[in-house]
């Protein structure tokens, strides 16, 4: 430093290069013998075993085997806030890591789509990191010739070929999408998706990395289209072309097509051309994920597997996995750099400087989502410089090799069966243990043999990982390009040994449980589809439901102490949940045969019943035992739904008994779920019908055969439900967040509970945004009152539903219940359940509090009501955090509509009455807020009316007219006719004071001028919309409130211009219904022209009314209002000149259902034939009003009918009939 005296200090030296050598040789000393000691034990994997030590312990060179819990203990690793530790420090805080890492570098590790690191790759990673930049122009070099190069081998032969590397697999997909939805829709880049419902196809056993890609994207997983595959795990370009249009006719928009080189299980390749001309012909952008299985393109012998991929827009390809280039070195290449860099440069100056006219691009980062970038491609680079691609064909040759040597060795024995092809597609080899060759009937037995397997195999140095199957988990080992023929042998061995040790199988859980597997065993060995169960079972059954019953305040056991139940429960809702099952495919000629039948049944175009009736019978017969493949399948699924609607009784239960042992299974699978969701539904009644003694329909002949051959009674309906909820017992803390499963459950709860299946409340509970409906002519239709009413259902069913609910959150404490309430999936579960909580255990508020506090509300409010005073309680910090929650305050909706008054009375009192007015200006908590509104007493709702009353401008700008309208209903019901008012003339004033400018401004018929500062912020089309459809129902309701609500709302209709009429009654339903209830509603005191004038406005457009698909519902009910009516009248040749216009444009009328429709409800055809019927019939419409009504001469004429005398004409008598002659 320059000092004020002018001398120069000494300059103080820097020692970093002396640092840095220091510590390279320190760690050297130990990097060096960690790699030595993986070689040094590639020589003990031979005889299939490691050595031991002096203590007779197995020394394990791949892993030292550690609970979480010990390794804290043994790393002890801390972060000091003083002074460092220095070298010594470091150094055993890496020995540590190396010592308790797995080590890659052994023969053992054939876990993995990755293996051990090179020498050279160390080396690259070291000059990495010395660089540590993303400026240096040598590397950006580097990466251009690499990628280019890398891009010629796989065809992509352009002068702007190449690519960039991305942070790994995933993030070059994501790039890809980014950049296919810039590319073929460039307003996307400044707009997102905008209007477009982008639809992402990839195959079935594709990478998560492509529904994680469109999550980010904004598209949602439900974007991510999945394409079957056949029994090779490839794709099927046939059911992607049937997907594509699909999704073409549901008016979304096709978008991009990921197909696998290298499946992560079985290592399939797609058929890239097929593929390829399909994109070409719809548009889509073509990706190939080359992640795992691209590197096999150096090698002559296996580039054939990549054939068709320089049709591709883009591929991945991952030089980490095969190659054992250091993690991560992925590559996303092109065919043209350019399109890369249209679709992710931004307008940053001041770190991008490329020309956007330039022949080429050489700030790479302009090509990617990333910013700093680490230069990755260094390491392939110097690999490839090290190897040379001859170097790299023969090493990938070595390792396709050993894959089909290993495979030979597990088909060649007994002891194994081998699933994956031989010569395996790529690396992995995928078998099973079979001992003689056969396999376990029970999957979950097969299941645990192989993780127990692969758990002893780590012990004698072998890691290898293991896949989920149709008959259970198998077997997945991945070789690689430094693995030696005698690992492979080694490990075949260690198989082999490790096979003949016993296997440990948990006792079964249950009774029914033992019952549920013998009959499973049985059906297999016989191959039948059935499942039945015989009397002494039933018995039995039924001996354990009476058990229960007895033990009051008892939790029945599923097995297992109750803390291991708890803990289950607990990893249940937190993990993965159990494993699924795959039910194979069908052949190509059964699903033609299939897919026929089901457009055929769609159809119904046959010659006569009977032919129908056998063609049923055939499908059936055809889809005997295919029962599970169907209904997993993605184009065959809506067969199965439409064979359950036709079913009978017998043949429900037969499709029960297909589905028995494999419902968990179903329910988790997307198309599977909805068809066990109609079998729950169409079986319901079929309970109630059994529990009266009925016999639903008679025994065929079919029946009969099979009666003779000796098949067992069959179960009841309930005992199969009941053995279905058998399946789902150790599970129910998963299913409450299960993507489909949870659904199925609400079904199966509805079914339980005895709800009727038809109330708008049960269908609002049970619908599917993403639910296709299902409908086929011909279905059998149970009794009205088995749908509309509730259902009568076993006692063993509400003790089921009082299980269920105390399953589902068991283990679960106030915090778990608290993330479950606000879980997008498991809340309306969670509605549900605290419905039928409530109705079942608290039906009355004198229930003593002992016996109520492990119900569900009880843990949801703790020792509610008294807590709910209490501002820190955890009953208090529940419902705060729900009320303003937009998940959490839909369960908070369901609490306050269902729960025990002293409770809702404890709500009111400390949160919603003083805070009311706060809480109906908000978008979310509104809704509670009305719930609370349609419980409070009328002293409640007239204070809580004087609060909101100052809002009622913000809520009209705000356009919160539900509250509005639930107000004016209550107000009314509870008689508080003064608050009504003002609510009222508040209401007007919030308009603009004008009372003409109600429905005009409500309904918003006309367009406001909006200020500068809003133009930016308008609503969409669809929003717009559904604003006034609330506006038009609180219009509507008005209407049907007596007092000065009705009359401005009237008055507002009588001041509307014609055009503005027309509009109201055609633009939606919800408009409509406001003329039809104005219509409806008696005329507001004088005000007694009211439907006079309204029907004279709309009397010129009845014939454009008539043909509309809204606004034929108002003609129809101007026919309603009596023509001499005290409250409401139109008058006889007003009436008379509507039907001569309707006359006129008859033909008109006759082309549409809507003109039809008021043709007859005018009568037409009498009115043309007829005129002087048509003309009594429209004035008695009203009926018996009409005689209060009589004039003088015809209540004379009336009385000698009576008295059975012939009554004598009357001159003015005389005189009207001979003007209505003349109006004839």
């Amino acid at each position: 430093m320059n000092g004020t005296n002018g001398n120069h200090a000494a300059p103080q030296r820097l020692r970093r290069a002396e640092e840095v050598e220091d510590l390279l040789d320190a760690v050297k000393g130990l990097i060096v013998p960690y790699i030595r000691a993986a070689d040094e034990a590639a020589g003990q994997k031979l005889n299939g075993n490691t050595s031991v030590n002096i203590d007779g312990i197995p020394e394990n060179v791949l892993v030292d085997t550690q609970k979480p819990q010990d390794l804290v203990e043994k790393l002890k690793l801390s972060l000091p806030e003083g002074d460092g530790l220095g070298k010594d420090g470091l150094l055993d805080v890496v020995q540590k890591i190396l010592r308790y890492s797995v080590n890659t570098w052994d023969q053992g590790f054939m876990d993995k789509l990755y293996a051990s690191n090179t020498p050279v790759g160390v080396v690259a990673d070291l000059l990495l990191s010395v660089l540590n930049t993303n400026v240096s122009p040598a590397l950006s070099i580097i990466e251009k010739i690499t990628a280019h190069k890398f891009a010629n081998l796989f065809g992509f032969t352009g002068p702007r070929a190449g690519g960039v590397t991305c942070q790994g697999g995933s993030s070059s997909n994501l790039t890809s999408l980014v950049v296919a939805r810039s590319a073929l829709y460039p307003e996307t880049k400044a707009l997102g998706n905008g209007s477009h419902d982008f639809v992402v196809f990839t195959s079935a056993h594709g990478h998560y990395s492509v529904e994680k890609s469109a999550l980010t994207c904004g598209l949602g997983a439900s974007a991510v289209w999945a394409v079957p595959v056949d029994e090779q795990g490839r794709m099927i370009p046939a059911a992607l072309r049937e997907l594509v249009v699909r999704a073409k006719s549901e008016g979304k928009t096709p978008l991009y097509v990921n197909s696998t080189a290298g499946t992560t299980v079985m290592g399939s390749y797609d058929p890239f051309e097929e593929i390829s001309a399909i994109c070409k012909e719809f548009g889509l952008w073509f990706h190939i994920d080359a992640s795992w299985g691209g590197s096999a393109i150096f090698s002559e012998k296996q580039k054939s597997k990549l054939k068709g991929s320089h049709l591709a827009d883009s591929l991945t390809v991952n030089p980490h996995k095969m190659m054992n280039v250091p993690v991560t070195c992925s590559f996303l290449l092109t065919p043209d750099e350019k399109v890369f860099h249209k679709a992710n440069t931004l307008p940053a100056g001041y770190l991008f400087h490329n020309v956007d006219d330039a022949d080429d691009v050489w700030d790479l980062a302009d090509l990617t989502l990333q910013c700093g970038r680490r230069g990755d491609s260094l390491k392939l680079a110097l690999a490839w410089i090290y190897y040379g691609a001859a170097g790299f064909a023969k090493q990938i040759d070595h390792a396709f090799s050993l894959a089909e040597h290993l495979a030979t060795l597990v088909r060649q024995s007994e002891n194994f069966v081998l699933v994956s092809s031989n010569p395996p597609p790529c690396l992995q080899v995928c078998f099973y243990y079979a001992p003689n060759g056969q396999l376990a009937t029970d999957p979950k037995t097969n299941t645990k043999r192989t993780s127990e397997m692969v758990s002893k195999l780590i012990t004698r140095g072998f890691m290898v990982d293991y896949a989920p199957g149709e008959q259970g988990s198998f077997f997945r080992v991945v070789v690689n390009c430094q693995t030696l023929e005698g690992t492979v042998n080694g490990l075949f061995k260690a198989l082999e040994e490790v096979g003949k040790e016993p296997v440990k199988m948990p006792k079964p859980r249950t009774k029914r449980q033992a019952i549920r597997d013998e009959r499973k065993k049985k059906r297999r060995e016989t191959h039948e589809a059935k499942y039945e169960a015989n009397q002494e079972e039933r018995q039995s059954k039924r001996r354990r439901v009476e058990d229960e019953e007895g033990q009051e305040g008892e939790q029945p056991s599923y097995g297992g102490d109750e803390g291991e139940e708890q803990q289950q429960h607990s990893s249940t809702f937190h993990g993965n949940g159990p494993e699924r099952e795959f039910f194979g495919m069908l052949a190509d000629e059964e699903q033609e045969y299939f897919r026929r039948a089901d457009e055929l049944l769609e159809l119904n175009q046959f010659p006569s019943p009977e032919e129908r009736d056998v063609f049923l019978q055939n499908i059936y017969k055809e889809a005997k035992g295919k029962e599970l493949k169907l209904a997993s399948s993605q184009s065959l699924s809506r067969l199965m739904e439409r064979l359950i609607l036709l079913s009978n009784t017998k043949q429900k239960k037969q499709i029960f008994n297909a589905f028995a042992t494999h419902f968990l299974s179903l329910v988790q699978h997307r198309f599977a779920s909805h068809c066990c969701e109609s079998l729950f539904l169409q079986s319901a009644p079929v309970v109630t019908q059994e529990l009266g003694g009925l016999v639903p329909e008679e025994k065929t002949e079919d029946d009969a055969d099979e009666e003779e051959e000796g098949a067992e009674p069959e179960s009841t309906m309930e005992d199969l439900f009941l053995m279905t909820l058998d399946e789902f017992e150790q599970h129910m803390g998963f299913l409450l967040t299960d993507r489909f499963g949870s659904h199925t459950l609400r079904v199966l709860l509805v079914v339980l509970s005895g709800r009727p299946l038809e109330d708008s409340a049960t269908k609002s509970l049970l619908k599917s945004k993403k639910k296709e409906h299902i409908s086929v002519q011909g279905a059998p239709t149970a009794s009205e009152d088995l749908h509309n009413q509730l259902r009568a259902v076993p006692e063993s069913f509400t003790l089921a539903t009082k299980k269920i609910i105390q399953d589902a959150v068991a283990g679960m404490d106030f915090t778990a219940l608290r993330v479950l309430a606000k879980h997008p999936t498991g809340n309306p579960l969670l509605q549900l359940l605290l419905e039928l909580d409530i109705s079942l255990n608290h039906k009355s508020d004198k229930s003593s509090a002992e016996a109520n506090k492990d119900t569900l509300l009880y843990r949801l409010l703790p020792d509610a009501p008294k807590s709910l005073s209490d501002s820190t309680s955890q009953a208090s910090e529940f419902i705060s955090s729900m009320v303003y929650d937009q998940i959490g305050s839909r369960l908070l909706e369901t609490l306050i509509t269902h729960c025990p008054g002293k409770i809702f009375k404890a709500l009111s009192h400390n949160f919603f009455g003083e805070r009311i007015a706060t809480y109906v200006r908000n978008d979310i908590a509104s809704y509670p807020a009305l719930r609370v509104l349609n419980r409070f007493s009328k002293d409640d709702l007239v204070e809580a009316v004087k609060k909101i009353l100052p809002a009622v401008p913000t809520l009209v700008s705000k356009a919160r007219y539900n509250v509005l309208k639930t107000l004016f209903e209550r107000c009314e019901a509870r008689g508080a006719y003064e608050e009504k008012s003002a609510l009222t003339k508040a209401l007007t004033d919030a308009l603009g004071g004008n009372p003409k400018d109600l429905v005009p401004k409500l309904c918003h018929l006309v367009e406001e001028e909006e200020s500068a500062d809003k133009e930016e912020f308008q609503q969409s089309p669809q929003n717009k919309n559904a604003v006034a459809a609330h506006g038009a129902h609180l219009v509507a309701t008005m209407l049907k409130t007596p007092g000065n609500a009705t009359k401005i709302a009237q008055k507002s209709l009588m001041a509307l211009p014609a055009d503005l009429l027309v509009q109201l009654a055609t633009r939606s339903m919800a408009t409509v219904n406001v003329l039809q209830t104005a219509l409806a509603a008696p005329a507001a005191p004088q005000n007694e022209i009211f439907h006079r004038v309204l029907v004279a406005a709309l009397a010129p457009h009845v014939a454009e009314l008539a043909q509309s698909q809204n606004g034929h519902n108002v003609v129809n009910a101007i026919v309603e209002i009596p023509s001499r009516g005290k409250d409401r009248a139109v008058p006889f040749h007003v009436k008379q000149t509507i039907m001569a216009t309707l006359g006129e444009h008859e033909p008109t009328l006759r082309d549409s259902w809507m003109g039809r429709s008021v043709w007859r409800t005018w009568k037409g055809d009498m009115w043309k034939t007829r005129r002087s019927d048509w003309s009594r019939w429209i004035k008695e419409v009203d009926g018996p009003a009409e005689e209060a009504k009589l004039k003088p001469w015809e209540r004379r004429k009336l009385e000698q009918q009576q008295k059975g005398q012939q009554p004598r004409p009357q001159a003015r008598e005389k005189k009207e009939a001979a003007v209505e002659q003349d109006g004839e």
